[in-house]
């Protein structure tokens, strides 16, 4: 399996875009673009040969074909497909260790650290994959869909907003890949990464409930111990050091918007007692709410 890398802070770019539906005795055109072609199965089989691999794509496929090769139908089958032709500074991969790089970003960009500059990060996109589930398909056909909508939309800047929809497509795809590499994976260090992924996500969309040991073990069906474990070898952080750093920083968002009261805050952030509130933002934030409030105002 191989990969692409395309480099951050750039737009691909949309030569062509649509859906089709292919019926026999039609063949793919055997051909080599100067462009990537990316294939989004909607139903039936398209049989394709991209450098001496030989694919049968079926519904729940996406590939990426590459400029470098030369791809050619090697059967006649009824097919329908949306197809982006596209241009972009990519590069591609064919590294044994991708997929730990690919997994490792999960981590890197659900960690709290504010210093990270996550911009910077080039986004690996496989080069085909099938899902096991339809939903990340469906995902990718809607947003193809309103590409072409926004495409045929002819104000200004419409080409602009239709690369930037295609890279939003282009994430989406990889994010679903990974979600579905991990959670299909029955290597015990997978199942391990699976409860820190589900507990971190829990916290980003939670951090402002009352959270103990306790209710974290009813909600994964973990031992509290053993999960801290693996979650300090993960992120670098105990469960509890991650949720008061997580909360600190939602803190200081509403602080910096100058809307609400420290009180209101702490409780918005999960904490009931805003004296202890206090005392956990001066260790994380280095100052008091108040003095933190004050000096961004």
């Amino acid at each position: 399996m191989s990969y692409y890398k395309l480099k951050a802070g750039t737009l691909p770019c949309i030569s062509l875009i649509g859906l089709v539906t292919i019926h026999p005795p039609y063949i793919h055109l055997r051909r080599q673009l100067d462009e990537y072609v990316m294939y989004i199965i909607v139903s039936g089989e398209m049989y394709l040969k991209e450098n001496n691999t030989e694919y049968i794509l079926r519904q729940n496929d996406v590939i990426i074909l590459s400029p470098e090769y030369e791809h050619f139908g090697t059967r006649a089958a009824e097919c329908e497909y949306y197809y982006i032709h596209f241009k972009g500074e990519i590069k591609e991969l064919r590294d044994e260790n991708v997929q730990e790089e690919i997994i490792s970003e999960r981590f890197l960009s659900l960690k709290n650290d504010e210093e990270k500059n996550l911009r910077n990060k080039d986004i690996i996109l496989p080069n085909y994959y099938h899902f096991s589930t339809a939903a990340s398909v469906i995902n990718l056909i809607c947003k193809a869909g309103d590409i072409i909508s926004a495409g045929n939309d002819k104000r200004e800047y419409y080409a602009v907003k239709t690369d930037c929809m295609l890279l939003e497509m282009l994430i989406d795809y990889t994010r679903s890949y990974i979600s579905e590499l991990l959670f299909e994976t029955k290597t015990s260090s997978t199942k391990a990464s699976r409860k820190v992924f589900d507990l971190l996500n829990y916290f980003n969309s939670y951090y402002m409930e009352e959270i103990s040991g306790d209710s974290i073990e009813e909600l994964l069906g973990c031992n509290f111990d053993y999960l801290n474990r693996v979650f300090k070898q993960a992120t670098g952080k105990t469960i509890f050091n991650y949720l008061n750093e997580l909360r600190i920083i939602k803190a200081k968002q509403f602080l910096e918007n100058g809307l609400h009261s420290i009180s209101d805050v702490a409780e918005m952030t999960g904490f009931n007692d805003v004296y202890y509130f206090s005392k956990v933002f001066k260790k994380y934030a280095g100052t008091t709410p108040g003095k933190y409030s004050k000096s961004v105002l």
